[in-house]
């Protein structure tokens, strides 16, 4: 077996005690995905409708979790695995689930700094992530009937995004690529309409069984949106 690459996890803040700052990183992903949810329902005329604020503050502290004095998740790609997981399978939001996994997954790469040029990402590796995604909505299933023997598990997912990403991070920037239809710039992912401000899409963030997100206050990370 190829030995996985090494990541950085994501970054914490040094100022605070440990369980703090990854109390506060947390915090800031559960902003970071519900914009991010934004982006990928919105455009398509799309409700966004969180289902379940417990699961999706489960799914964010998930990377972050510490065992004794050690990190559960040791790499910046295991902790996008397990949130990538968790996301999908823990059904947040009433639609868009696999897309805002798939987003909030390559947002938590890039804070980790995964990519040192700008990232792009080929079809193929687009469609790679999509059936990845369709592995782990199914995983359940799969097992059941016999297709799969295991369950991939956080270190078998962060295995497979490995492989899929490994050649976008030696990508360097052309402007081909900027004009191309097959290759896409990571970072547009995570931007916003013109006509929707981080500061007014939590208007737009429904969470079912409540007439409005009252007191959400959405919290976007400085220099991604």
């Amino acid at each position: 077996m190829a030995k996985r690459e090494s990541v950085a996890r994501y970054p914490l803040s040094a100022a605070s005690p440990l369980s703090e700052a990854c109390e506060d990183a947390a915090l800031q992903l559960i902003s970071d995905i519900l914009l991010i949810h934004l982006t990928v329902t919105r455009p398509f005329g799309e409700i966004s409708g969180l289902i379940s604020p417990a699961l999706l503050d489960s799914a964010a502290h998930r990377p972050f979790f510490i065992l004794g004095d050690n990190f559960a998740y040791q790499t910046g790609l295991e902790q996008a695995a397990a949130l990538f997981e968790s996301l999908i399978k823990n059904h947040v939001f009433d639609d868009g689930n696999k897309r805002t996994a798939i987003t909030a997954c390559l947002f938590f790469l890039d804070r980790c700094g995964y990519w040192s040029n700008s990232a792009f990402l080929s079809d193929k590796e687009r469609i790679a992530l999509e059936a990845l995604t369709l592995k782990i909505a199914n995983e359940n299933a799969l097992l059941q009937s016999g297709t799969a023997d295991t369950a991939l598990g956080v270190s078998g997912i962060a295995n497979e995004l490995g492989k899929i990403l490994q050649a976008s991070k030696k990508r360097r920037f052309r402007l081909s690529r900027l004009l191309s239809n097959t290759f896409r710039p990571v970072n547009n992912l995570f931007r916003l309409s013109d006509d929707l401000t981080p500061e007014a899409a939590q208007s737009h963030i429904i969470i079912f069984g409540v007439e409005r997100a009252a007191g959400l206050e959405l919290m976007p990370s400085s220099g991604f949106w």
